[in-house]
């Protein structure tokens, strides 16, 4: 039985510091093969597959938030999951925010679209 707290995402070999929270989406889509004028039922093959992964963290410091924040638009090579047990790719930042709320803990968060397959 594995726990939320030792699976990590990696980036670049390092991995994503104080991380609370991190999920894996990955998908498969379809490509119809029935032809509209031979078939009365739709028939499908596996397509392309696409992933995602989101993860959040605490903000440490001022200056970890902004090179936290500078990672968009970046490739990585990322890793997700358990010390030799991982899935790893290629994957750009595409998203990253810090929620400041009074009182509470910095939080950010950081979201990749996987580049090439998930292996």
């Amino acid at each position: 039985m594995i726990t939320g707290n030792t699976i990590q995402v990696y980036l670049d070999g390092e991995a994503i510091a104080a991380s609370r929270s991190c999920k894996l989406h990955h998908q498969c889509g379809t490509v119809e093969t029935a032809s509209a004028t031979s078939a009365t039922a739709s028939e499908y093959i596996p397509g392309r597959t696409d992933w995602t992964i989101t993860a959040t963290w605490l903000v440490v410091s001022a200056a970890a938030m902004k090179s936290q924040l500078l990672r968009v638009r970046q490739i990585y090579n990322i890793r997700f999951g358990e010390g030799s047990t991982y899935l790893s790719g290629r994957a750009i930042c595409t998203d990253a925010e810090v929620t400041a709320s009074w009182g509470s803990l910095v939080q950010g968060s950081f979201k990749f679209k996987g580049t090439g397959p998930l292996t």
